[in-house]
């Protein structure tokens, strides 16, 4: 079963835990144990801005240089 899926059955999340965790969840604790990352990003998403985001700028551009009868690729970085 392929832990990418984006939605599965109670069952299949349940099978899923049980890969992962190596214990057997039932339909009636699936739906608890979502509720709770499902509540964490609700919250997340839907906090206020932060006064200050710092933030780095970051840019490469890559060159082909000419060294003693060939060339070569060679990355200049910018921040």
């Amino acid at each position: 079963m392929a832990r990418t899926a984006p939605r599965g059955t109670q069952s299949q999340v349940g099978e899923i835990f049980g890969e992962i965790y190596g214990e057997h969840y039932g339909k009636a604790g699936i739906p608890h144990m979502i509720d709770y990352p499902r509540s964490d990003a609700g919250r997340w998403l839907n906090r206020p801005p932060e006064s200050y985001y710092p933030i780095v700028f970051a840019d490469t551009i890559h060159v082909k240089i000419h060294r003693k009868r060939s060339v070569a690729t060679e990355a200049f970085h910018a921040f």
